[in-house]
């Protein structure tokens, strides 16, 4: 059986500050793709200058910028994996897409042992510790991508949806509105309802897609994908789980 010093939970960019920055990690990811954090939920497009303050997090601002992913105070969340991707292709850890964890549970010699099925079958691995990067927030939201005239009245919009706020999206004429969502066991009825509320009386504002968002917009608190790869650095330092499940 395969033993790793940690099992990562999620192939965040927290995960990829920690097994980068420790030796012998495996991060599972239930997922087909990476920064499922930020592309996933759509949030957020506003961007709050952060400045790194270590080679990794300097490095992935940088595939960041090259991609020219920010323009002022905004950021393209939807290029963010692309970049993530840019940034990892050179660099040497393990990392499981599809992964679906089944069962875990510690045995007599301190070691974890984890159940997952992946395409390949199943499969158990021991670790010494885990790590759980999965965001804690629950989904309190639909975010909303609509295109929108220049002198389109979004308070209007909002108003049609109590609790609801929008921020402008990174292209230009797009913005984002986030809808509190009451009922989140049946999303497909919660899109209908939208839908329903928005032809009545909103012409000239067309949706372009749904995606869940959580309450706090941005990985654990941050709207930065960087802050959040140097906090998974941190992490690794010190050794603790920083929210997350750590044994």
């Amino acid at each position: 059986m395969q033993i790793y010093d940690t099992f990562i939970y999620g192939a965040s960019y927290r995960a990829f500050g920690y097994a980068l920055t420790r030796d012998n990690c495996l991060i599972a990811e239930r997922g087909e793709l990476c920064d499922t954090h930020f592309y996933a939920p759509l949030c957020c497009f506003h961007r709050t200058p952060y400045a790194p303050a270590t080679a990794l997090g300097t490095e992935l601002d940088a595939a960041f910028q090259k991609l020219g992913l920010f323009d002022g105070d905004r950021q393209n969340v939807n290029g963010f994996e692309s970049g993530l991707c840019s940034f990892l292709k050179p660099k040497r850890f393990h990392l499981l897409l599809k992964c679906r964890v089944l069962s875990q549970s510690k045995s007599e010699d301190g070691l974890w042992h984890i159940r997952f099925h992946t395409d390949s079958g199943m499969e158990t691995v021991a670790a010494k510790h885990i790590y759980d990067t999965r965001p804690t927030a629950q989904m309190r939201f639909l975010s909303v991508l609509y295109t929108a005239p220049e002198n389109f009245d979004h308070a209007l919009l909002c108003a049609r949806f109590p609790g609801s706020r929008f921020e402008a999206a990174f292209y230009p004429n797009r913005y984002c509105l986030y809808v509190p969502v009451e009922n989140k066991s049946d999303l497909n009825r919660a899109k209908y309802e939208i839908y329903a509320r928005w032809n009545a009386a909103i012409q000239d504002a067309k949706i372009l897609l749904f995606a869940p968002a959580a309450g706090c917009f941005g990985e654990e608190g941050t709207v930065s994908p960087v802050h959040a790869l140097e906090k998974g650095i941190a992490a690794a330092h010190a050794d603790t789980g920083l929210g997350g499940a750590h044994a």
